[in-house]
């Protein structure tokens, strides 16, 4: 039988690792929160028309407002995930907090440092939401890497 210490999940033999990943993304969040014009202005055109086919091709529910929203909230699904990973299954719930936290933060910032962003409370709240599905994701991984490390424990 293998030693149960080797069936450690791999964030939590090597957390320094995960925090590296986590500093990255945090990075990139900092860098989509904080540039000085709205992030998808590059490709307005290619989703305005995208979107607009969808409309004429009887998806008219697929509209800007509802891509934001869903792009908010992939974008901290991740950020959810990972910070789950990093406090594991005793601190889990900090994750959501955090992602909260944060979230109102880049929104106060753009609010106040930067003209052409607009702070929004929709952003608020696609942000968290994808932070705590982040966090639920990571919470049924590790509940079932729990569960498999006591099942071969047993």
């Amino acid at each position: 039988m293998r030693n149960i210490a080797s069936l450690k999940p791999p964030w939590s033999r090597n957390p320094r690792v995960l925090r590296i990943v986590l500093g990255a993304y945090v990075a990139l969040l900092a860098v989509v929160g904080f540039f000085p014009s709205p992030i998808d202005r590059p490709i307005d055109a290619p989703l305005s028309r995208i979107i607009q086919w969808c409309g004429q091709h009887g998806l008219g529910f697929v509209t800007y407002a509802r891509v934001e929203f869903g792009a908010n909230i992939a974008l901290f699904m991740p950020l959810g995930m990972l910070l789950a990973l990093l406090f594991g299954p005793r601190r889990w719930w900090r994750a959501p907090v955090i992602c909260f936290v944060a979230t109102v933060l880049i929104e106060l910032g753009q609010g106040v440092l930067l003209p052409q962003r607009i702070a929004s409370i929709g952003d608020v709240i696609a942000n968290t939401v994808g932070g705590i599905l982040g966090t639920l994701a990571a919470v049924a991984i590790m509940a079932v890497v729990a569960r498999n490390r006591r099942a071969i424990g047993s």
